[in-house]
């Protein structure tokens, strides 16, 4: 099981690399023991969550490590990773996730928080694309990345050719 201190390291690594714009692109050293058939429970009310949820999946699907499943309901249950809104009008985040650990670097469970605070709904939709593809590459192990083809560095919404390498270098395999 993986400590409380160790689960908020983690989020202060990933904040801190969000907040600086730290261009290391690689693998945070975390992954899961398989990233194909992951349950991903999405719990979002607002239509450019949803919209964007499922534009972000579809891109990290067509890796060929990669399978997120998706279901909606208002609620988590056991699901492997979680899309999750909340209102935190203080908070200095937009969105963030908060990832447990099994065995020392193997992804047990993930939660990513939407930030819907003073958020202006009308923004383009690649917005929120960008920022859930963003989140979902931090939930299978990527790091921010300095390329500007890719939701994990760019202001695209969608995952690059470079991402995919990485994945399949984290992965390897094949679907």
């Amino acid at each position: 099981m993986f400590s409380k201190i160790g689960l908020y390291a983690l989020v202060a690594i990933l904040a801190t690399f969000a907040l600086t714009g730290t261009s290391a692109s690689t693998y945070s050293g975390y992954k899961w023991g398989s990233a194909k058939s992951l349950s991903l429970v999405d719990t979002t009310t607002r239509e450019q969550w949803t919209q964007a949820v499922n534009v972000a999946v579809a891109g990290w699907n067509e890796s060929p490590y990669v399978e997120f499943r998706v279901t909606r309901r208002a609620e988590c249950g056991n699901a492997k990773v979680c899309v999750w809104e909340f209102d935190n009008p203080g908070g200095p985040f937009y969105a963030y996730v908060v990832i447990w650990l099994r065995g020392g670097d193997t992804i047990r469970q993930a939660i990513v928080y939407l930030n819907d605070n003073q958020i202006d709904w009308t923004r383009d939709p690649v917005v929120y694309q960008r920022t859930l593809c963003h989140e979902l590459g931090h939930v299978l192990g990527l790091m921010p990345d300095a390329d500007p083809d890719s939701c994990m560095g760019g202001s695209v919404g969608h995952p690059s050719a470079r991402d995919f390498e990485m994945l399949a270098a984290i992965y390897g395999g094949g679907k």
